[in-house]
């Protein structure tokens, strides 16, 4: 299954968090999307009630549950919807649907029934393909671009581990038969038993008309010898990859040296490769760690250093404690009046994970205004990190993501500011970052005072000698060629505006960037 959790999240239980992340998920989705009015089955537009008909008609019993409806509209996206939620016993089923009858997210989970194994692809596609038919109508509109693995790990209150398994069908729209990459594409989660269990349409209507036709394009062949020029190979150690969380701590811990790849797409007509929106920021600098070991087992000590380390004042306010129900692991939390939430996270040992004010993107800080360049608050960062770092780390790589320069077809006066920048600080060897060794920092641009902060446990593994890696270039073409590049069209989009019309490029098709390729061996590793 596709790893996602850091060591931390393995150490201190992989959804110690999820409450809080919860919590202020849905307090920013209550900042975007007005409620507006409540409605039955019977009252919703013709092209609604189709789609529901087809949901009902997939899953019998629903017509039997009545539904909640709500109108919603999310003024980031310009997007009004219809939301529905169906509860019974232990069935829970909602859906969005569009006021054009567009389903846009669909999903059903009933927690008596388990799914501990991914279906084959095969079983995947066939359910896939005919719940598209149903609620959609001509399959033949879209194309799979690739099956890949979902699913979950839950601790249950008796301490016991639920492991849920999909597979993720990805659907990409067909225009004069080329395949529609990037946001517009459906995904489709299919469970063991080979159900629909989520759907998730970022397809939306298009005008096909819009879309240049295929002339004038330059060769494959061109477009492979700029794609290998453009790709970004970065180099790392990781020693989580493939580790898995036991009773004692990580266990199957086999460190590997590898390349991530950064792929950029290009441009059929052109051969320019396309830049994204954004710059990632790297930089090594040199540092002397302090050692300092972070450990509380009480929520008092936990407020004590709240107070100690961000100048945080947490009392007073509405306290609440909760361990992993395995290992007493802790996760002790404040939240204000206005739903600020304050927290610290701890493993079993009490050593702190993670520390600070977990509202960081809360809707004050996209009202503020920046002060402090980037460049300052990173400096500012490692100057306040570097006590955590243990006191062999000699150096360390900075990094974080900043804006590049809008296209010209983007109003910047629509985008809303993000004043708040996440910076890592990963540990260094041989001049090669260790991934899973990374401080995070999260600093208000506006004030320059460090909001959160996330710290890690090293692991005592022996690194792989890195003297015997292959170069950068053959890693490159050892991916190219299990990739091969294929004609497509992307439209650029960001939030609710896109460019004026689509274009056609050159670029991998399938889900690329859950791979790598292991520096050593020079074999293509997928997260499957």
């Amino acid at each position: 299954m596709r790893k996602s959790a850091l060591l931390s999240g393995m150490l201190a239980g992989s959804l110690l968090l999820s409450p809080t992340v919860l919590a202020e998920t849905n307090q920013t989705e209550s900042a975007i999307q007005k409620k507006e009015t409540a409605v039955t089955i019977q009252e919703l537009p013709g092209p609604v009630k189709k789609t529901v008909d087809k949901l009902i008609a997939y899953k019998p019993e629903l017509k039997q549950i009545p539904a909640e409806i709500e109108k919603r509209k999310d003024p980031l996206l310009s997007q009004e919807k219809y939301s529905l939620s169906f509860t019974k016993n232990e069935l829970r089923v909602s859906a969005e649907i569009g006021v054009d009858g567009t389903l846009l997210g669909f999903h059903m989970y009933n927690s008596d029934e388990k799914s501990e194994k991914r279906p084959s692809d095969a079983l995947a596609e066939e359910k896939a393909t005919a719940f598209l038919k149903q609620v959609v109508g001509n399959e033949n509109e879209y194309r799979i671009s690739h099956i890949r693995d979902g699913g979950y790990m839950a601790i249950e209150h008796d301490g016991k581990e639920k492991v849920t398994a999909y597979a993720s069908v990805i659907l990409l729209p067909l225009v004069n038969g080329i395949p529609l990459a990037g946001s517009h594409s459906i995904q489709v989660d299919i469970n063991q038993e080979g159900q629909v269990t989520n759907w998730f349409n970022h397809d939306g209507n298009l005008d096909k008309s819009a879309f240049p036709k295929p002339e004038n394009l330059i060769s494959r062949e061109t477009a492979e010898q700029a794609f290998l020029r453009a790709i970004n190979m970065e180099l790392v150690y990781d020693e989580e990859e493939g580790a898995t969380r036991g009773p004692n701590g990580p266990e199957n811990v086999n460190p590997v040296l590898k390349y991530r790849m950064t792929a950029k797409q290009i441009e059929a007509v052109t051969g320019n490769p396309i830049e994204d929106d954004y710059k990632e920021y790297t930089e090594t600098k040199p540092v002397n760690g302090e050692a300092k070991v972070l450990r509380i087992t009480s929520a008092k000590e936990a407020e004590k250093l709240l107070q100690t380390e961000l100048g945080i004042q947490v009392n007073g306010l509405r306290f609440r404690e909760e361990g992993d129900g395995v290992k007493q692991a802790k996760l002790y939390e404040w939240t204000t009046e206005n739903n600020t939430v304050y927290a610290v996270q701890t493993t079993d040992k009490g050593e702190v994970l993670q520390f600070g004010c977990l509202s960081v993107h809360n809707a004050e800080k996209f009202k503020e205004t920046g002060t402090i360049s980037e460049e300052a608050a990173a400096a500012k960062a490692l100057d306040f990190i570097k006590k955590y770092l243990p006191a062999n780390v000699k150096e360390v790589q900075i990094s974080y993501r900043g804006r590049s320069a809008y296209p010209d077809w983007v109003d910047e006066s629509k985008i809303p500011s993000n004043n708040v920048l996440l910076v890592g600080f990963t540990e260094m060897k041989d001049g090669i970052p260790i991934t899973n060794r990374a401080i995070h920092a999260w600093i208000d641009l506006a004030t320059g005072k460090i909001e959160q902060v996330s710290l890690y446990i090293p692991l005592q593994s022996v690194l792989p000698d890195s003297s015997k890696k292959i170069d950068r270039d053959k890693a490159a073409s050892i991916y190219l060629e299990s990739h091969p590049l294929q004609l497509q069209y992307v439209w650029p989009h960001m939030l609710d505006q896109k460019a004026k019309k689509p274009m056609l490029v050159y670029a991998p098709l399938d889900d690329y960037y859950v791979e790598y390729i292991d520096a050593l061996s020079g074999k293509v590793v997928t997260s499957r």
